[in-house]
């Protein structure tokens, strides 16, 4: 039992198989700058980008390569783009270039809520 229990260890210990990347994990994707892809061989005659992949606004964007082994990119929207070329497929974060001044102001306004109705409760508490 116990070589059993070892072999199945050692069989979900082993890796799989290598998953190819189209871009490189260390590298930062911001929205309007230029991104090398590199594809695999025999590279394919389109790649396929995904914007919000699985969302209800996903938009898919063919860019041809030309059979060439790298692509260049330039991200139209921030988010997460799903990049398909072929049988390979990588998830990648576009982040925005400055932080929208809709977010900021969301969380001013979430912020003023919080803290506005903390300090009103405990001039209730107190005032009696």
């Amino acid at each position: 039992m116990r070589s059993l229990l070892f072999l199945c260890c050692l069989c979900g210990a082993l890796p799989m198989g290598a998953h190819a990347q189209l871009v490189s994990r260390d590298s930062a994707i911001v929205r309007g700058q230029p991104v090398t892809i590199t594809l695999p061989q025999p590279a394919p005659d389109t790649l396929i980008v995904e914007y919000r992949p699985n969302a209800v606004l996903a938009r898919q964007v063919p860019l041809p390569t030309g059979g060439a082994s790298t692509v260049v990119w330039t991200p139209d929207a921030a988010g997460v783009v799903r990049l398909i070329a072929g049988d390979v497929r990588q998830n990648v974060s576009v982040r925005y270039v400055t932080p929208p001044i809709s977010g900021i102001i969301v969380l001013l306004l979430a912020a003023t809520i919080l803290f506005g109705g903390a300090i009103y409760a405990l001039r209730k508490l107190f005032q009696a």
